[in-house]
Formats: structure tokens, C-alpha cells, sequence
């Protein structure tokens, strides 16, 4: 991707599922005397900080750049290795500055990021595949058998990028095996903290990503590998998570607005978990990053405003870009503003090889689909024309019961007359990506060296057809199959051994 020099970029925001404002601690260290404030084309945080990404040339932070950005006045400056860009937070005046930092290629202004949540395993055809399964298959001109393994995710490690797990929810034993908290809300501006210095961060504060607020990232990540132990113990239903083997990795990008419903934050801190991910991918076995989030397409105090130059720059799809080309499978929620087309998010490039899924209504205990309906209305859905983003594949995202954490979202729950102690039902695509993060760990279960390309061709081809023949901008190629994905992800395997 061209990095045009460029003032900055229509502002957007950032988002997990509902909206709400992200609550930041004061600020220090505003230069006394500063230029005439841009107000109409940066957001700004609750201190009044302007937020926007500083890209550079060449896809390169050159050296003294952060010495440079404090010597300015930024009050936090986030490096983004990976990209070649910095995260930064500012006093307003100082945002037309930035510019004549050497080296940088293009301003953009941050957006908001925000969460989009026993049936359901029934049907995507998941029920059952942790026994092996005998299948024929074409290996060049011959018809070959094999046996695909039975699989659960076991020796796969999905890290959940939402609000944080409840690691003390029995149905994840101890399979929670790192937390690490990208939510910078809680720390003091800092502008000349090397990449280095932020990692210590997440890491000494990752306590706070083993806990969960509000309840979201629990459920999501209850979804993708919980083991259903709690609700097996009390004789409840089967509600263990599509792929009940799989190691956590909690990644707290989010934190509550106001302490309530919403989980709110700035771009910044999914970028810098993704970041985090691509450096340390290899030391922590990170084989899928799991998103229930999207970016607010517009930042609420530059509604109707001039909020600046375009810019070919977009640090968001770039990172993604940069996760799946580090071999890292990549799974998103496409965002709950449907049912009209042109509702995703422009940042999802169909280019970046992440898997953007839908959400389907259940085939029983629905509450939010009328009889016959397939794709819920709050799925956003692809331009009418084909063109931009588009679905990939629809996975089940109508009340879906799955893990509670201790939150506020307890009493929100859309199932209120099937009570199981530890569990609540809530829908969005958040719900549905979750079950699609879970057959693609048990895909590379079955087969290890299975690449993102493979892994997204395989569930495309093997979907289900539902609004249309082929593909269509609801369900794009369909609901998820979970055996004939794992059929075609493991032929892959007998054809290199030929």
C-alpha cells in the first residue's frame, strides 16, 4: 500500500458491540503556548487530547522520531513496528505539527474501537468431530480414503483481542495461559516509551486481561474453546465451545464506557495488540487472533465537520494485512449495522486475507429472527454491487448461550427462561466469528501447516449455501461447515505426502 504525503485522513472510530464514551484519566504536560487547535478534524479523548496515527516513509520509524515527538509536546506516542507508524496523543495545537517530524508520509485521525454475542454447534455441523472420520477424496487422477484424526483444537493458541477473559470460569481451566492488557486507559500519557517499554506494560498489567468487566470477551472466548464443565457438572445442557482443546490468549483491548453495557477504546490499542502478536507470535505459538470488535465509522465530535484530507494510508488494514502475511489466521465479526447493504466496515480490505464472518439466525430458541428468516437483520452485509468488503462466510449469532463473567451484562441476557448458573445468551456477530476462530483451530488441529490462504479457501468452499446460489452480500458463501472444511484442510496434507 502507497503512503501519499497527506494532512490526514476522514476520522473514523473504533468500536467492541454497543457505544458509549471512553472515560481517560487526565493529562499532563500541554505546552503553554500553541498554535490555533484544528477542532474540526481531530478526535479528541476525554481530556481533550487529539488521537491520530503518524505513518512513515518507507513502512520505517526512523531513529530520534519518539526523542522528536516529545521534544514536540506529545503526551503519548505508541510505536507500531510492524507498520512503520506511531500511535500518538497530543494537545490539538500540536497535531498540525506532526508533520514536520522527518519522515512522516501521512496523519491519520484514530478511530474508535468497540464489541459487537447449544444449537448452534448442531449447525455447523461441529457436533462430533473429536472422533475420526473416514472420507474419500481425489488425490490428482486417483481417488484416495483416509482418515481425518479426530480433533478439538488441542495444541492450537487462539488469542481473543475483546475485554478481557474470566480465567476463573471452570470451563476454561487452566487453558487461559496468558493475559495481556493493550487498554491504555489506565496509564499516564507517556510519548517517549520505546516499543520495548510498552510490551513491560501489557505485560505487568496483563492481570487486568484475566478478569472481564463486562463480560464480553468471556463469552466470545467461551464460544471459540470453552470445555462446557460447568454446566456438565450441575446436568445442564452441552455447552461447551466449538473447539474445546484450544490454549487463550487474553488480549484486552477494551475497557467499560461509563461502567456500564459498552466496551469502548481507541485504535490504537488493537494495533498495538497486533503488533505485539506478529513480534511475539513464535514465541507464544499464536496460531489465530480472534476480533469481536470494528472501528466507528466516523469519530462522534467530527459528525459534520471538515475532518480533513484523504489519505491512501490505513494503519488498521495494513495491520491486518501485516498479521495473516506473518501466517497468523485472522477471524472478524462483520460489524451489527445491517440489514442494509454497504454497511462494513471499509478498513476490512477483502485484500488482507482475514476470514470476516456473519451472523445467521438460529434454527431453534431464535429471538431476534422470524420463522424462515436465515441471516439476522443486524448482520451488516457487503455493497449491492460486490465491490469493497463482503462477507467471507455466516456462522450462528442469535441468542447464543455461552460463559458468564461476573458483569454487568447479567441481567441483559436474551434467554431469560432457560437459567443455567455460570452461562447467558446474548447475539451479534460477535457471536458468530467466535464459532468460525473455533473450526479454524480445529482445522489446523488436523492439519498443522495449514496457511491462512488454505485454511479461508477451504471454509469458502465447503459453506453451505443459503440467500443465494454462490455467493451473495448477506451470507456470502454461506453458513459454515465444519466437517467438509476439516475434509478439505486435511486432503491437503495426503497431497504432499504424494
Amino acid at each position: 500500500m502507497t503512503r501519499t504525503p497527506t494532512r490526514r485522513m476522514t476520522a473514523s472510530v473504533a468500536v467492541l458491540a454497543a457505544t458509549a464514551a471512553l472515560l481517560v484519566p487526565g493529562a499532563t504536560g500541554a505546552s503553554a503556548q500553541l498554535p490555533a487547535a484544528p477542532t474540526s478534524s481531530v478526535p479528541t479523548d476525554s481530556a481533550g487530547l487529539g488521537k491520530v496515527i503518524v505513518a512513515f516513509e518507507d513502512g520505517a520509524i526512523p531513529t530520534g522520531t519518539l526523542g522528536a515527538l516529545r521534544s514536540l509536546g506529545v503526551e503519548r506516542a505508541i510505536p507500531l513496528r510492524t507498520i512503520g507508524a506511531v500511535a500518538v496523543t497530543a494537545p490539538l495545537g500540536l497535531i498540525d505539527l506532526l508533520d514536520t517530524v522527518p519522515g512522516v508520509a501521512a496523519v491519520e485521525p484514530q478511530r474508535r474501537l468497540e464489541t459487537y454475542l447449544y444449537e448452534s454447534k448442531k449447525q455447523i455441523n461441529a457436533r462430533g468431530v473429536d472422533k475420526p472420520q473416514r472420507y474419500t477424496t481425489r488425490s490428482g487422477k486417483k481417488r484416495v480414503r483416509a482418515t481425518r484424526p479426530g480433533v478439538t483444537g488441542e495444541g492450537v493458541t487462539v488469542a481473543v483481542l475483546d475485554s478481557g477473559i474470566f480465567a476463573g470460569h471452570p470451563d476454561f481451566g487452566d487453558r487461559v495461559v496468558k493475559g495481556l492488557n493493550f487498554s491504555y486507559s489506565e496509564v499516564n500519557q507517556q510519548a517517549g516509551f520505546s516499543t520495548e517499554q510498552w510490551d513491560t506494560y501489557a505485560e505487568s498489567t496483563g492481570t487486568l486481561a484475566l478478569q472481564d468487566e463486562i463480560g464480553h470477551g468471556t463469552h466470545v472466548a467461551s464460544t471459540v474453546g470453552g470445555d462446557g464443565s460447568l454446566s456438565e457438572s450441575q446436568g445442564g445442557p452441552d455447552l461447551a465451545g466449538v473447539a474445546p482443546g484450544v490454549e487463550l490468549i487474553s488480549m484486552r483491548v477494551a475497557t467499560p464506557g461509563f461502567g456500564i453495557v459498552d466496551d469502548i477504546d481507541w485504535e490504537e490499542a488493537a494495533l498495538a495488540a497486533f503488533d505485539w502478536t506478529i513480534r511475539h507470535r513464535k514465541e507464544y505459538g499464536i496460531d489465530i487472533t480472534q476480533n469481536s470488535w470494528g472501528l466507528l465509522p466516523t469519530e462522534p465530535n467530527c459528525l459534520g465537520l471538515d475532518c480533513g484530507e484523504p489519505t491512501d494510508f490505513d494503519a488498521m488494514s495494513e495491520m491486518i494485512a501485516s498479521v495473516v502475511d506473518s501466517g497468523v489466521h485472522v477471524v472478524f465479526s462483520a460489524g451489527n449495522n445491517g440489514p442494509e447493504p454497504g454497511t462494513i466496515g471499509g478498513y476490512h480490505d477483502r485484500n488482507t486475507g482475514a476470514i470476516l464472518v456473519g451472523a445467521a439466525c438460529k434454527t431453534k430458541d431464535s429471538s431476534r429472527c422470524e420463522e424462515g428468516q436465515e441471516i439476522t437483520d443486524f448482520s451488516s452485509r457487503g455493497a449491492k454491487n460486490g465491490s469493497g468488503p463482503q462477507v467471507d462466510v455466516v456462522a450462528p449469532g442469535d441468542t447464543i448461550m455461552a460463559a458468564l463473567s461476573p458483569s454487568v451484562l447479567v441481567p441483559l441476557t436474551e434467554c431469560p427462561e432457560i437459567q443455567t448458573p455460570g452461562y447467558f445468551c446474548i447475539s451479534g456477530t460477535s457471536m458468530s466469528s467466535p464459532h468460525v476462530a473455533g473450526v479454524v483451530a480445529l482445522m489446523l488441529d488436523a492439519n498443522p501447516k495449514a496457511r491462512p490462504r488454505q485454511v479461508k479457501r477451504c471454509l469458502r468452499s465447503t459453506a453451505v449455501d443459503m440467500m443465494a446460489r454462490g455467493f451473495d452480500i448477506h451470507s456470502g458463501k454461506g453458513m459454515v461447515n465444519t466437517r467438509a472444511a476439516l475434509r478439505c484442510i486435511h486432503a491437503l496434507t495426503l497431497r504432499k505426502k504424494r
